[in-house]
């Protein structure tokens, strides 16, 4: 290795190493409903990945129950959390406005350590802590829940029993698009409760997956 790319290498380590430490000792002062590191991404050059993001340190968001939830370091992550038919349908606000919580979710989706339909619930919260506002960030959720990765919690009995030998079973419902479209206007309109986003989203799902249980 040259000098010149062995000092720039020893330089980024270095760096990643700062950024970790110093996320370290924030996260033992955070507070609820709190980001805890940045989202530092690296790229690749791999044309494989083109459409992913992976993130340099891991981030972290704290939720009112001080639950810590991450997004691993070195873990490829699609660009977008929202679908290209609907980021086509209506304007949204731009991904690196709510990057921190999509990397949060979509990391979480990923690992699926975690029950989704507890994990969707940080969204609104982690929307709200990153800037976004309210009628906004209600609209993000309600897109998600209704064409969000959705998953079965590692661990539980599906594993053992229809999906055996799956790794991580995930899934995507599929919405009425007419339907959501409209009921992205009327949350950017009268701008609902969550509980009332959810129930008339989960009406707008023709294909919600291959099935939902409780453990």
């Amino acid at each position: 290795m040259r000098l010149s790319n062995r000092r720039a290498f020893v330089i980024k380590a270095l760096f990643i190493l700062t950024l970790l430490i110093t996320a370290q000792v924030d996260l033992q002062y955070a507070t609820a409903d709190q980001f805890i590191g940045q989202a530092n991404f690296v790229t690749s050059d791999d044309i494989e990945y083109s459409q992913q993001i992976k993130l340099a340190t891991p981030l972290y968001f704290v939720d009112k129950n001080d639950k810590r939830w991450i997004a691993r370091a070195d873990q490829y992550l699609p660009k977008h959390l929202i679908s290209d038919e609907v980021r086509y349908m209506v304007p949204l606000p731009s991904d690196f406005d709510y990057i921190k919580t999509a990397s949060v979710y979509l990391s979480q989706s990923i690992v699926a350590e975690n029950e989704w339909v507890e994990t969707i619930e940080i969204l609104y919260p982690a929307l709200i802590a990153e800037g976004v506002h309210e009628h906004l960030a209600k609209m993000i959720f309600a897109v998600v829940y209704a064409e969000g990765w959705r998953w079965e919690k590692l661990g539980s009995r599906c594993y053992a029993m229809c999906h055996a030998g799956t790794k991580v079973l995930r899934w995507r419902p599929i919405p009425d698009y007419t339907k959501l479209k409209e009921t992205i206007h009327w949350v950017l309109r009268d701008i609902p409760s969550l509980a009332a986003i959810k129930d008339r989203v989960s009406a707008e799902i023709g294909q919600p997956g291959p099935h939902i249980f409780g453990e």
